[in-house]
């Protein structure tokens, strides 16, 4: 192996895919325009059905850049994003959504910001919504609205856990010796609002007042299908889509963010006064979002009844399933838990609304 190889590139891009090919090849082909070249690109293919792929295998047999890995099965959302973390080689992390783009300076200024602010753990552009077709939609309103920068990471948690942005600072450029002292991604329902706020405590954002990052809205992202077009967010499919290990397990989505908010203020090193800071930021989340609390204290009451009935249902063979419906139309029960066949955007997204 070479010196270039084995000391490793400056820069890791992670760009985790599930059945991506209408928009992967234009993201590709914005990572590998970047004026700061010295980056590696390591595509993880959660076991595609579709053309991404033959896409990813064309591109990296022009591009060395291009590292491509595949999941031979459906791994869930959250491991395959954090598998590109596994493979990084480079001191600074990024992670790219498969529909999203570049403009061609983002890492480097992403990188002289980090150089020029030693505390800082993550540097991010602002950004603007284009739509399937790469139109301008609209600049995201959050751009230089949350206070990240501030020295006090009490201040700084409490910017990101409170208003109901979408998250897009984590496809910033990230320290990665800090990135890995967390947990990474989560396998649950705003895990990347929470790896954030992790990331805050342990030191500022830098906002780079310029849009470089071009974040794509349409119908096939994991927003769409599991929140926005629901009546009520369905956070049990998007937790089961992050990991479909989570399909038979209890599922508690407001409760689980309490608590590991609850335990990143407990792991972090912070001062006295700034963890009752820090805790009292949590408890106020809580009161706004109480009535998701309570309903989550319901679905685990009725839990070990569910259980039970779906030991029940599981002994029973098909024909007789079938009769006790009364003509009703009853999945097998090899089917009747399976997780989703999910398809577009291949990023657990940020919650609009808890």
């Amino acid at each position: 192996m070479s010196e270039a190889i084995s000391s490793g590139p400056r820069i890791s891009v992670g760009l985790p895919v599930r059945n991506g090919e209408n928009y992967i090849q234009a993201t590709i082909e914005s990572i590998l325009a970047q004026t700061f070249e010295d980056f590696e690109l390591i595509i993880s293919d959660n076991a595609s059905t579709d053309k991404t792929a033959q896409i990813c295998q064309d591109l990296a047999r022009r591009d060395t850049r291009i590292v491509y890995v595949r999941s031979l099965e459906n791994v869930g959302g959250a491991p395959n994003f954090n598998r590109t973390v596994t493979l990084a080689r480079g001191e600074f992390f990024k992670w790219a959504a498969h529909d999203d783009t570049l403009a061609p300076t983002f890492l480097e200024r992403c990188l002289e910001a980090l150089e020029t602010n030693p505390q800082a753990v993550l540097a991010h552009p602002w950004t603007q919504i284009i739509d399937a077709q790469s139109h301008w939609v609209k600049d995201y309103h959050y751009d230089g609205q949350l206070a990240t920068a501030s020295p006090k990471p009490s201040v700084r948690f409490g910017a990101l856990i409170h208003p109901p942005h979408q998250c897009y600072q984590l496809f910033g450029l990230m320290r990665k010796s800090m990135l890995q002292q967390t947990p990474l991604h989560g396998s649950y329902g705003h895990a990347d609002g929470v790896l954030l706020a992790r990331l805050s405590l342990m030191g500022p954002f830098v906002e780079i007042p310029e849009h470089l990052f071009f974040a794509r809205s349409h119908p096939e992202q994991t927003l769409y299908r599991f929140i926005w077009t629901q009546k009520r967010p369905d956070y049990r499919a998007l937790t089961v889509w992050c990991d479909p290990r989570n399909a038979q397990r209890l599922i508690t989505p407001k409760w689980t963010i309490l608590r590991e908010y609850w335990q990143a203020i407990a792991q972090a090193n912070l001062s006295r006064g700034e963890r009752r800071a820090c805790d009292w930021e949590t408890l106020r989340w809580a009161r706004t979002y109480w009535k998701g609390l309570l309903r989550d204290l319901g679905l685990a009451a009725i839990y070990p009844f569910q259980k039970i009935i779906r030991a029940h249902w599981g002994t029973l063979k098909p024909e007789v399933a079938s009769k006790s419906s009364k003509g009703t139309t009853r999945s097998s029960p090899g089917n009747k838990h399976s997780a989703p066949e999910p398809s577009g955007q291949d990023y657990p997204a940020a919650e609009q609304a808890i």
